[in-house]
């Protein structure tokens, strides 16, 4: 902790078309996101992948040393932290979360009783009608260990 650190990420395009995605990170333990600081992410802007190249992506980071002193760290008897990443497609033709259109219904909920995510109602918060935003949250606020495997949503999302 408190040492600033430099990863790399490998991806690699498997298809036969050009993909431009983002990636979204997660750190376990939870508790330890807290702690993580990003300084320089390839996460922070989108990604282009031609078909069939891999490439090795750079995240320059730092954990902040009041790390060691987390009470829910300490029980853990644990320092390591991972940090995991996850690629999404931005391609709205090819993207598993498409837009409603005059075929679809758009999504309705009501806001506030928990029956979204905690990230969802968070991040729609105070928003405008017709108002489009990216939603940025840990997987604590998202779909948590286990995902939801009946709307394909993997694990730490």
């Amino acid at each position: 902790p408190g040492e600033t650190c430099l990863a790399f990420f490998t991806a690699k395009n498997n298809s036969s078309r050009v993909i431009t995605g983002i990636s979204t990170y997660n750190v376990t333990p939870y508790e330890a996101g807290a702690y993580f600081n990003k300084i320089q992410c390839f996460c922070f802007d989108e990604q282009t992948l031609n078909p069939g190249e891999e490439l090795d992506m750079p995240v320059f980071f730092y954990i902040d040393p009041e790390f060691v002193y987390d009470p829910d760290l300490i029980r853990r008897k644990s320092h390591e932290v991972q940090l995991h990443y996850t690629f999404y497609d931005t391609d709205i033709q090819h993207s598993r979360f498409q837009q409603a259109s005059k075929d679809i219904s758009a999504f309705s909920y009501k806001a506030g009783v928990g029956t979204v995510i905690d990230g969802w109602d968070e991040g729609v918060d105070g928003m405008s009608e017709g108002e489009i935003s990216k939603i940025y949250m840990s997987s604590k606020k998202g779909y948590g260990k286990i995902g939801n495997r009946s709307w394909n949503i993997p694990a730490h999302t």
